[in-house]
């Protein structure tokens, strides 16, 4: 693995740094919630009670690197590279990986010119999910009525709906009127398993999001 990609900058090619080794990816953490119960022997799980389904922490990418060229050279390369990457909110794409991303916070670590090789630790607080780079789309031919049951993955998505005329949708028992056009609607969730959408009136229907996954 030569590098990664922060947003459309590659880490070896634009900006001189050689990975050190593979970078270290912390699986996010569950949200657990325990409430202890007089009498009993454990404590009580709580942890899905809000929203049905568990719920994750944000979790942590670490990737050290060499600064490559002469040694005169490392203070202005790490100061570029600060104000580049230093407290950005961006994609972050492995080599090995490219057809998903890391979406989060990166901060660099400071330079000491006194060190004989040219250390510099960059960090991403990152959304529990990488998400796929390509939108996933389903196309749906409605004539009068159509259901679709779409499996969801691991990420919960809000699909944007694109109608080729004005038709009414019924997700989760509620009604939803579709304009000529994208549709959007927060409410409107995927989640992981089977998610069944009705959609009444003559046209077709796409259905696009992107997929995540641990």
């Amino acid at each position: 693995m030569l590098g990664v990609m922060f947003g459309s900058k590659h880490s070896f090619h634009d900006l001189g740094l050689w990975l050190k080794k593979y970078p270290e990816i912390t699986p996010p953490s569950p949200k657990t919630r325990f409430v202890d119960v007089p009498g009993a022997d454990s404590a009580l799980n709580m942890s899905k009670v809000l929203t049905g389904r568990m719920q994750y922490n944000r979790r942590t990418i670490k990737m050290e690197f060499s600064i490559m060229g002469p040694r005169e050279h490392w203070p202005q390369i790490h100061g570029e590279i600060l104000d580049l990457l230093h407290g950005q909110e961006m994609e972050l794409l492995l080599d090995d990986d490219m057809d998903f991303c890391y979406t989060g916070l990166l901060s660099v670590s400071g330079f000491d010119p006194q060190k004989v090789t040219s250390g510099v630790t960059i960090t991403m607080d990152a959304e529990p999910y990488r998400t796929r780079m390509q939108a996933t789309q389903r196309i749906i031919d409605v004539s009068g009525s159509y259901t679709a049951a779409i499996e969801g993955g691991k990420k919960p998505v809000c699909p944007t709906i694109t109608a080729s005329t004005e038709m009414r949708m019924i997700f989760g028992s509620v009604s939803y009127s579709l304009a000529d056009g994208e549709n959007v609607f927060p409410d409107v969730i995927m989640y992981e398993g089977r998610n069944v959408f009705e959609f009444i009136g003559n046209g077709s229907v796409t259905l696009a999001y992107r997929e995540g996954r641990f």
